[in-house]
């Protein structure tokens, strides 16, 4: 496959898009331009049990035994969700702004390793191109808003090495290079199950010719191989966190329709976001030259859905499912940077998808914000020092996971920290006025606050509700 013509784009840009050092600063600014917000957030969603996890277990552990492995997850391999904790608790410890620092790092890293994949093919303005799109997808910005997702990051920026390091070694004929790229695919497939498919991608990828990426392949044919073994021996089959709504699920209109939301961005981002991937399948299919590329882009596509697939009839509502669209938003970035990245037209096009796109994922981050605002408050007032103080959880929502993230606290040598209420009943034995001694989210400041006075009517409105269901039949629903 050629390169497509630099002469497309102004010499300047194009030369200064080609030198690996301007594109990795420019893409480094971008990305902190960005993701600025996530430099800013605490702890998270599923935060507090992954750290209890990382102090209570080693690596060793958890990449090597399956019953600590299920312990973790049960329906996941993803020992490098464990990792990316265990990686940054020397350098931030429970400082949650150097964790976000390493997940933007892994970001921006992807961003670079997908430069230099384009650079394989496309002049240097074209591949700046698709790893900025890559940034400004939603999906990046929600993996760059949640420490939990470290592990998608991780395995992005392994899978990008992997497709490199595979075409660098096919083109210039060198095992070794392919043997680096199978490692890397190896390491791929512990961070999550979105990575694993993409072996099929290799066989497709626009280099050298199908016998020449035959004899490339063995060695990640193993890694697929040893890959299938673990997830058998851990899981015992193929598991999934998919499961069926009682009350019938939703169309395939509904699900559809927040199936873009959550990869374009929701109203106009999400309709230009369309429009561009319909430009890029229509410029690909009259660019010739193009169609192996794009094929191999296609096949990339459906390899990035088919791992979700069981999740879709949960649909895409909720906005932090957008990580799961992570894989999928770097091939559709990726594609259209290939299909319009040539041409002053096109390419102007491109900068508005991009800005739609940009627009798409301020959405998706405000709203992971505004969903993560209440637990991540109860999360900094758990793991801080409060001699005598206690938490009252709104409604006792996510007790186990404030109990974890106080529990990982002292293992890392917190010590006095906030006790977690868990009943009405313990907020009786504290005994008199305890509105100066607990805590709660107070909704006037969107804060954790002293109860005060609020204590003494919580505990009098509980006892009316108790004395008020004396002799009354209680319905309890189960959903398993």
């Amino acid at each position: 496959m050629s390169r497509l013509r630099a002469r497309d784009v102004p010499g300047w840009l194009g030369q200064a898009a080609s030198r690996p050092a301007v594109a990795a600063a420019a893409l480094l600014a971008l990305c902190l331009v960005l993701q600025q917000g996530a430099l800013s957030a605490g702890w998270r969603f599923d935060d507090g049990p992954l750290l209890y996890f990382v102090t209570k277990f080693s690596p060793l552990e958890y990449f090597s035994s399956p019953e600590v492995m299920r312990q973790q997850s049960w329906a996941s391999l993803t020992p490098w969700n464990a990792l990316f904790y265990e990686l940054g608790l020397p350098f931030s410890g429970l400082d949650p702004h150097g964790h976000y620092a390493h997940l933007l790092a892994v970001i921006w890293l992807t961003s670079v390793a997908t430069w230099f994949l384009l650079r394989l093919w496309l002049p240097g303005a074209a591949a700046f191109a698709g790893a900025a799109l890559y940034l400004a997808m939603p999906a990046t910005g929600a993996v760059g808003r949640m420490l939990m997702t470290g592990h998608y990051a991780y395995g992005l920026l392994f899978s990008v090495l992997a497709l490199y390091l595979f075409a660098r070694g096919v083109r210039e004929g060198r095992k070794g290079l392919s043997l680096a790229a199978a490692l890397f695919y190896a390491l791929a497939c512990l961070c999550k199950e979105l990575y694993p498919p993409l072996i099929a991608a290799m066989v497709l990828l626009p280099v050298g010719s199908f016998r020449e990426r035959l004899r490339h392949l063995p060695a990640l044919l193993v890694a697929a191989a040893g890959y299938a073994a673990l997830r058998l021996t851990v899981l015992q089959g193929v598991n999934t966190y998919a499961r069926p709504h009682l009350d019938g699920g939703l169309s395939a209109g509904e699900i559809g329709r927040q199936f873009v939301d959550a990869l374009f961005g929701a109203g106009l981002p999400g309709g230009v976001g369309i429009l561009a991937a319909v430009l890029a399948l229509f410029v690909a299919a009259f660019r010739p030259r193009q169609r192996v590329a794009w094929g191999f882009v296609l096949v990339i596509l459906l390899l990035a859905v088919l791992p979700i697939l069981g999740m879709a009839r949960m649909g895409f509502a909720d906005l932090t499912a957008s990580r799961l669209l992570y894989l999928l938003s770097w091939a559709v970035a990726v594609g259209l940077a290939w299909s319009l990245g040539r041409g002053r037209v096109l390419g102007a096009f491109l900068v508005v998808a991009a800005a739609a796109l940009v627009l798409g994922q301020q959405g998706t981050a405000s709203h992971i914000d505004a969903a993560a605002r209440q637990l991540e408050a109860q999360y900094g007032f758990v793991a801080e020092p409060r001699p005598d103080a206690f938490l009252l959880p709104p409604g006792f929502a996510y007790v186990g996971y404030l109990e974890s993230m106080r529990d990982a606290s002292l293992r890392l040598g917190r010590a006095q920290l906030p006790a977690v209420l868990k009943s009405e009943e313990e907020l009786e034995r504290i005994g008199r006025d305890p509105g100066a001694r607990v805590f709660h989210w107070s909704l006037e400041c969107s804060c954790v606050a002293p109860m005060g006075a609020g204590g003494g009517a919580f505990l009098r409105e509980h006892r009316a509700m108790l004395e008020a269901g004396i002799g009354k039949t209680l319905w309890v629903m189960v959903e398993v």
